[in-house]
Formats: structure tokens, sequence, C-alpha cells
């Protein structure tokens, strides 16, 4: 696991990817007057998707020190 190697209690790659996800959809929600129940896979989906490759870069960045 990940967290436990690493020492930390707070993942910051969770917290970034639902935050750019919440973000945008909620932004398409308000701009273009999507219902938004309607974009609840979606940014559930883009959410997971940005996770993985916030979190691959944080591992690699943290192998190298």
């Amino acid at each position: 696991n990940y967290a436990e190697w690493a020492g930390i209690k707070f993942n910051h790659a969770v917290f970034l990817a639902w935050g750019i996800s919440f973000a945008l959809y909620y932004l398409i929600s308000t701009q273009l007057g999507v219902f938004l129940s309607f974009l609840t896979l979606p940014a559930w989906i883009t959410c997971g998707i940005l996770f993985i490759i916030i979190s691959k870069n944080a591992q690699k960045s943290l192998r190298f020190r």
C-alpha cells in the first residue's frame, strides 16, 4: 500500500483528483445548463483517471529521493 509505505495520512492525489473533477463538471453544469445528475458518471470516471495519473506521478517523484 503506497500510503503505508510513504507514511502519509492524507492522500493529496485523491483530494486533487476529486477537486478538479468536481470543479470541471460543476462548471459544465452551471455554464451549459446540464442537470448535475447527468454528469455524475463522467465525473466519477474522470476522477478515477485523474487519480491514477496524479498518483503515478507522485510515486515516481518519491522513488528518486
